[in-house]
């Protein structure tokens, strides 16, 4: 019934609406199927362990910004697919060698990370460099598959990437293995490896990579030609991936690990399906801006018409778990997640706005404008940061926190919103 109703809402006469069916028909997949099996999760493990999840998934989210120099950010943009796999080889060689260091600096600094995060369990520390390379291996094919347009390919990753987590997750808590939050981290880890290698498979036998493709004095040309990338994008991506853990990083140090779990539990009911569709939407939408923008200069009506889609589909949805979060995860979960209910509630309403704003906000990245991407950034991050030291020191609570965060986020979007549709409008680009 879901799938109908996207395809139904998406796809009347374009092949745009077509390919953003598909993308987010197989996201709501991927985002059904561990909401199904989460009544299971929530009853293999606790709040402790999600609260460990979360900071795993915190060091991933921001070490992967620098995996890769954002080159992957930049394989659509090249008119020859030639071009487009230099890019790609560069971003794998890149996150080979960071995740290496990674993979030392958590042998060398492990102890005073675990004294850092007041964790007992200290094993996860040692996985973030293999996680950080599986997810940012998957994030360079799926750019791929996004120049190519082969969105059921990007749709079926997406759908083993999160079938992939919750079996393994289940099968690790099952087995009693998965204490301390280190079953659920094996289990996402398994994700991303199943879908980094299912997606590279179908974009090689799409085109595949052959010895003459790539050469290195290509890739230094490619790596100069958009220095830009990793001089804007590293900075202002690491600024966004802080900002988006900073209300669990600051809810871990200042509470404890049982609201820290709650809040990772709501996240990842909440939170994480919403942006997962709306980024499938975004995906199609930042592609298809990048083609209208080299052949007529301007993008102006996709971006309204995505907007517009984005809002309508998704204000039902959201107002029943704005409204109805708390008997939800009472039902389904358990009494021991009432609290992820009330976060869940409140969430809602920050991912519903991002819902409908999410897909366009790379119009910045399709017209080349990576200063501006830089700066909205930066003051997202500072205005988070003043909050969290107006919580502190006003001793606010959780809930009280995060409704400042909702208006903080929500007057950012609304300036995305505005730079975006300026940035759609070839008279403001050319001139």
């Amino acid at each position: 019934m879901v799938l109908n109703r996207v395809s139904d809402f998406f796809t009347k006469s374009s092949s745009y609406r077509n390919q953003v069916a598909r993308l987010a028909s197989g996201n709501v997949i991927a985002a059904v199927i561990p909401f199904l099996l989460q009544p299971v999760i929530a009853r293999l493990y606790n709040a402790t362990d999600f609260s460990v999840l979360g900071w795993f998934i915190s060091f991933i989210s921001i070490l992967s910004v620098f995996t890769t120099g954002k080159y992957e950010l930049a394989i659509i943009l090249p008119e020859s697919h030639k071009e487009a796999k230099n890019i790609a080889f560069l971003s794998l060689m890149l996150s080979v060698v960071f995740s290496l260091v990674f993979i030392i600096l958590s042998v060398l600094f492990h102890d005073f990370i675990t004294r850092y995060l007041n964790t007992k369990e200290e094993i996860w520390i040692f996985l973030i460099g293999p996680g950080v390379f599986f997810y940012s291996s998957y994030q360079v094919f799926f750019y791929l598959a996004n120049r190519y347009s082969l969105y059921n390919s990007m749709s079926i990753s997406k759908i083993n990437q999160n079938a992939g987590t919750i079996v393994f997750q289940l099968f690790f808590g099952i087995l009693g293995i998965g204490g301390l939050g280190l079953g659920l981290i094996l289990g996402r880890i398994f994700g991303y490896f199943i879908s980094a290698i299912i997606l590279g498979l179908f974009v090689i036998k799409f085109s595949p990579f052959n010895k003459t493709d790539i050469n290195k004095d290509t890739i230094y040309y490619l790596s100069r030609k958009y220095s830009n990338f990793p001089k804007h994008l590293i900075l202002s991506n690491l600024v966004a991936s802080i900002y988006t853990q900073l209300p669990f990083i600051y809810i871990a140090k200042q509470y404890n690990s049982e609201v820290a779990g709650q809040f990772s539990f709501a996240m990842q009911m909440i939170a994480v399906p919403g942006i997962l569709i709306s980024n499938a939407i975004g995906d199609v939408f930042r592609q298809k801006a990048a083609e209208l923008y080299k052949n007529v200069g301007r993008f102006d009506n996709l971006l309204i018409n995505t907007l517009k889609k984005c809002f309508l589909f998704s204000i039902i949805p959201f107002s029943i778990l704005i409204v109805f979060s708390v008997p939800i995860f009472k039902t389904f979960f358990g009494e021991n997640w009432t609290l992820a209910g009330k976060f869940a509630s409140i969430l809602s309403i920050m991912t519903f706005i991002g819902f409908f704003i999410t897909p366009i906000d790379k119009a910045a990245i399709v017209v080349n404008k990576t200063n501006f991407e830089f700066w909205y950034q930066v003051s997202r991050f500072l205005a988070n940061i003043s909050i969290i030291i107006i919580a502190i020191l006003l001793s606010l609570t959780v809930f009280t926190y995060l409704y400042l965060l909702i208006i903080v986020t929500t007057v950012h979007y609304l300036i995305d919103l505005i730079f975006s549709y300026k940035f759609s409008l070839s008279s403001t680009i050319n001139e």
